[in-house]
């Protein structure tokens, strides 16, 4: 599903697009956590040069405070996106 906001049509095509950035952040953590484990991985098992072996452990660094503090940030605004229109409009809201 690709999500284009000037093309919905209903409040509830908007928690649709919601779930849809959620789904797609899941993704893209699961693949920084599979490379910052390939590259811790290489770190310990390679021989690299000082150099190269800081700018990885920067750029490690670098990925888990995006996914610790962005992408946390992102989650909790997609889920106030789903809240807020479950509010709103009563048959999004089952119970």
């Amino acid at each position: 599903m690709y999500c284009y906001i000037h093309l919905l049509r209903d409040e509830g095509d908007f928690k649709a697009c919601s779930m849809y950035f959620l789904q797609l952040m899941e993704n893209e953590t699961f693949k920084f956590e599979e490379q910052i484990c390939d590259f811790e991985e290489d770190l310990a098992s390679s021989p690299i040069p000082e150099d190269v072996r800081d700018a990885i452990h920067a750029a490690i660094g670098k990925a888990k405070l995006l996914m610790a503090q962005k992408l946390a940030q992102f989650r909790g605004l997609c889920d106030k996106n789903i809240v807020s229109h479950e509010n709103l409009i009563p048959e999004l809201n089952p119970n």
